[in-house]
């Protein structure tokens, strides 16, 4: 059940062209959501302490990117602004990728 339901989650992700894929998931959730206002308060509760944890460990020994992924994730499910924020952000950072594969080889 838990695996079928990731893979739903995932499957929307992947579908998606880039930098459009999280504004995509954000409609899909929304969508898709009974958790009602409690589970949207629960994810931006969770979305907030994974970004301190990001935070604090950016600065000292541990995962900080891994958290500030997350964070950003579960902020993306609940606001259509965060989500089109990351969808920009991805295009970008593509382009960035792209230009230094080709500038400094593959």
């Amino acid at each position: 059940m838990i695996r079928e339901r990731l893979e739903d989650h995932l499957s929307v992700l992947r579908e998606a062209a880039p930098g459009q894929r999280f504004a995509a998931y954000h409609a899909w959730r929304t969508e898709h959501d009974r958790s009602g206002s409690f589970g949207a308060l629960g994810r931006w509760a969770l979305a907030v302490l994974l970004l301190l944890v990001g935070l604090v460990t950016l600065v000292t020994p541990g995962p900080g990117v891994l958290f500030l992924t997350l964070a950003a994730a579960l902020l993306a499910q609940s606001s259509l602004r965060f989500a089109q924020l990351l969808d920009r952000a991805e295009t970008r950072v593509r382009g960035l990728l792209r230009r230094w594969a080709n500038r400094y080889g593959k």
